[in-house]
């Protein structure tokens, strides 16, 4: 079991929920079960070459889709990919393409995988409208100990 620890001192049983995924590059289409349900239920899934540090950091969500993808390492907005490196989320894991950021042959990867749950995880969106000490309503049932934004 793998528990997660709030502020509050409650936990939470993560196994169902995160995943830290090794694996190497196949270069093609590969489908890579990690045991984490992106079917039924909203998630986002992280991608970061291990072997080249020159690669992105893929994320894409079930939320937005995977055509449109975050890279926290770079400036700017999100992309709108129609190649998408993230080829489908599964009900047992992920589909890859072929490309230097998700399963090149020769690379080695690690997929992170977050699935939506009450004091674990959320996503959520919103249209900032340059106002300071915006409150931002979330599903985690609980104060957040980490946020990442990214415009």
């Amino acid at each position: 079991m793998l528990l997660a620890t709030s502020a509050s001192g409650e936990t939470v049983d993560v196994a169902p929920l995160f995943s830290a995924y090794a694996y190497s590059g196949s270069g093609d289409t590969t489908r890579y079960r990690n045991s984490i349900d992106f079917v039924n239920n909203e998630g986002l899934m992280w991608i970061k070459s291990t072997s080249h540090d020159n690669q992105r950091h893929t994320l894409c969500d079930t939320q937005r889709g995977i055509f449109q993808r975050i890279s926290t390492d770079q400036t700017g907005p999100d992309t709108y990919d129609s190649t998408a490196a993230v080829a489908g989320f599964k009900v047992d894991g992920f589909v890859v393409k072929n490309s230097t950021e998700t399963n090149a042959s020769g690379y080695n990867y690690v997929a992170y995988s977050f699935i939506e749950n009450e004091k674990f995880f959320d996503i959520v969106q919103w249209n900032g409208n340059n106002t300071n000490n915006r409150a931002i309503s979330h599903s985690l049932g609980a104060i957040p100990e980490f946020i990442i934004t990214k415009r």
